[in-house]
């Protein structure tokens, strides 16, 4: 934030004295052509004056008297006419002082609305390069130069008494004018113009809009500055924050990974009693040790090997999906007939669908297609998704299974689609959650971890496939698994 300050204070000295240049320019680039305006029109005025009128009636007479001392001539009669055709026209031409010398610079006659009291009083600076070459001129190289016919304008800055105590500066244009006959300067008339008014003004403009940009200019840039130190102070927030959460995404997932261990660990420590319990029962199911008396006791040993088996089971979804979790779940990559796979878990299924109702419909083709992946986990991926689909569907409904292998047999999709209760769009994300199930009027009435979609979706991700469901409430749903086909993929 320090260099950002910094930063701007340099660029707001920089945008300043940047300003102030190029006004100082533009100020005088404006002074120049109120001047050039200026005394190319009233010098032009002032040359056909002197040239047609004054000159042409007094010029031969004067240049015959140009020799002699002026004191002489200041009863001359001629001479004093003139000098009031001088005042007279002064009068009407917008000068502060008027002058006539002669070539050899005697005054003829002259006229001032104000008293000059001294020249070059004040340089003046920011004068554009034309005037540049006359500026620095003396008086007596601006004559030479008018005596030579060159029509010369000097800016000046004098003082004008209005009375005995006050002193006003004032800024003036002098030019020297040539007046020529047959070719020869005869006479120069020395003009002052006053252009102090133009002059103040262009300077106060100057002023107002270098100080409205930079004003400008501060405004923005502090609009900038608060804008950023808010920006700072909610990135640095957002940092933070970002930490927080990084530190609490580490503290989960360690004690996702513990619970994982725990539940893997139980898990294993489960099977092995209920196994046994199992193996029991089963031998009194099948009185393989002689019959039972009493044929409750077999009803009992039924009872305990389905609840055993269906345990187990549960145990077994807790006991993969722990180890999914934890990144300890193996699979046995080997070439895999779908097709026969499928068909086979069909005919696995089938007493469930026929108990419950229900019709299944193989639309596979007949073709034979062969993938790379792990036939137990497979088949596990099948059961899961088709018992699924029973449990969910209502009598009289249907499961059909299609696959569809794409043009260049790179890989094959598998449809399994029932017509069940569905699920809500909205709701999808959820049941892919583990230990979440939607609940609805169907689902009450079945048992579950709600393991088994995210345990089958693991398991499909993990043999290098892609799994996807489509449902719709009231319309069934629809799981879309797609796997990559080895190169000899038809057997």
């Amino acid at each position: 934030m320090k260099f950002l300050r910094y930063s701007v204070i340099l660029i707001l000295v920089f945008v300043f004295g940047f300003l102030t240049i190029v006004g100082s320019y533009v100020r005088s680039i404006q002074l120049e052509n109120i001047i050039d305006n200026l005394t190319t029109t009233n010098n032009k005025t002032t040359k056909i004056l002197y040239d047609k009128y004054l000159w042409a009636g007094f010029g031969d007479y004067l240049v015959k008297i140009y020799n002699q001392p002026i004191s002489l001539l200041e009863t001359d009669k001629y001479l004093i006419l003139f000098r009031d055709y001088v005042k007279d026209f002064t009068k009407e031409s917008p000068v502060v002082k008027l002058a006539v010398y002669t070539p050899l610079r005697q005054k003829l006659a002259e006229n001032n609305s104000v008293a000059i009291k001294e020249e070059e009083g004040t340089l003046l600076d920011n004068l554009t390069v034309n005037f540049m070459k006359s500026y620095n001129l003396t008086n007596d190289e601006m004559f030479r130069r008018a005596i030579a016919g060159i029509e010369v304008t000097k800016i000046i800055s004098t003082a004008r008494v209005t009375n005995d105590s006050v002193n006003n500066e004032l800024v003036l244009i002098r030019s020297l004018v040539p007046i020529t006959k047959n070719n020869q300067v005869q006479a120069v008339v020395e003009i002052y113009y006053d252009i102090t008014k133009t002059w103040d003004f262009l300077s106060k403009l100057q002023i107002i809009v270098s100080l409205s940009i930079l004003s400008i200019i501060t405004i923005i840039f502090l609009v900038l500055i608060i804008t950023s130190i808010r920006a700072q102070r909610i990135i640095d927030k957002q940092i933070e924050i970002n930490l927080e959460l990084e530190e609490a995404k580490k503290k989960a997932e360690e004690v996702s990974q513990h619970k994982s261990m725990f539940l893997a660990n139980m898990s294993h420590e489960l099977r092995t009693p209920l196994n046994s319990i199992i193996g029991f029962s089963d031998i009194i199911k099948n009185e393989g040790l002689g019959p039972i008396g009493d044929q409750k006791y077999k009803e009992y040993g039924n009872d305990i090997n389905s609840a055993g088996t269906h345990l187990l089971s549960l145990i077994n979804d807790i006991l993969d999906f722990s180890k999914a979790e934890a990144d300890r779940l193996q699979v046995e990559m080997i070439e895999v007939d779908v097709i026969k796979m499928i068909k086979q878990c069909l005919r696995i299924v089938l007493p469930k669908a026929d108990e419950a109702h229900l019709s299944l419909v193989d639309n596979t083709a007949d073709i034979h297609y062969i993938l790379i992946a792990d036939p137990k986990r497979l088949k596990q991926v099948f059961l899961n998704v088709l018992s699924n689909a029973i449990k969910f569907t209502p009598e009289n409904g249907s499961i059909t299974v299609s696959t569809e292998v794409d043009g260049d047999k790179r890989s094959i999709t598998i449809k399994i689609s029932d017509t069940g209760i569905g699920i809500a769009p909205k709701d999808i994300a959820k049941v892919m959650q583990p230990f979440i199930q939607v609940e609805n009027s169907l689902s009450k009435k079945h048992s579950g971890t709600g393991l088994g979609l995210p345990l089958t979706k693991k398991l499909v991700e993990l043999m290098q496939g892609k799994f996807h469901i489509d449902s719709e409430p009231g319309l069934g749903t629809t799981v879309v698994m797609t796997f990559h086909l080895a190169s000899t993929s038809v057997s």
